[in-house]
């Protein structure tokens, strides 16, 4: 439900493209690499996989290759590619404005409240460090690859070089980000190996997806390949 409910919404906003251009899904991708970050240190897991646990950010960040992936289809190798720098631009100010937060004398209505607040976003800190590294290599890696096989398979097999370049490309992020996020922490074998697989679902799960979406934008007026 929380697959389908989160490709959903990430394909209405992508659609919304047709009309606002391709800032809305730069837009998109930036705002949801900070609601990763922030969700990241809950891990949980799913009905009869007790062994196994995901972070919560595994669904917002999956649906960033919905938008990168709708960018460079649509947009071009460039307009994607800007996407991630935009993001990867966003995290000195994360970390910078965390630490302040979390080193800010508490205020004595808050005192209470200022040991958990500075635990969690303590955790923060590191899982944006994590998600920083995680997103240089795999979404640049996914542009990459995704213009690749575009050029092998000239217009042809969207399918092929959607799953191609992301499968990869969350590959790259879930073991760097769980070894850096998580090491010392949690054992990584399981949750890594995990979260990979249900990426993949999420993967296969979005493909249809994205082919409506690109045809949906494609018949309007405010796209430009590059």
């Amino acid at each position: 439900m929380w697959i389908l409910a989160t490709v959903f919404i990430g394909a209405l906003i992508s659609m919304s493209a047709r009309w606002l251009g391709p800032q809305i899904l730069v837009g998109a991708f930036s705002g949801s690499l900070i609601i990763a970050i922030l969700i990241a240190p809950k891990l949980g897991y799913i009905p009869g996989f007790e062994d196994f646990s995901l972070s919560a950010s595994i669904f917002i960040f999956s649906a960033t290759f919905i938008f990168t992936d709708v960018l460079a289809e649509v947009y071009g190798k460039r307009a994607a590619r800007n996407a991630v720098y935009s993001g990867i631009f966003l995290y000195p100010l994360l970390i910078l404005t965390t630490s302040f937060a979390i080193e800010w004398t508490a205020h004595p209505v808050w005192a209470e409240q200022q040991p958990a607040f500075a635990n969690v976003m303590g955790m923060s800190i590191r899982t944006t460090v994590a998600s920083f590294f995680g997103l240089c290599t795999s979404q640049l890696h996914d542009v990459w690859a995704f213009h690749y096989w575009k050029e092998k398979t000239g217009d042809k097999h969207l399918w092929f070089r959607n799953n191609a370049s992301t499968i990869v490309s969350q590959f790259i992020a879930t073991v760097v980000f769980y070894t850096i996020a998580f090491y010392g922490i949690f054992p990584l074998f399981n949750i890594i190996v995990f979260t990979f697989l249900v990426k993949i679902v999420i993967a296969i799960v979005d493909t249809p997806v994205v082919y409506f979406v690109v045809d949906f934008v494609r018949k309007g007026d405010n796209h430009m390949v590059s």
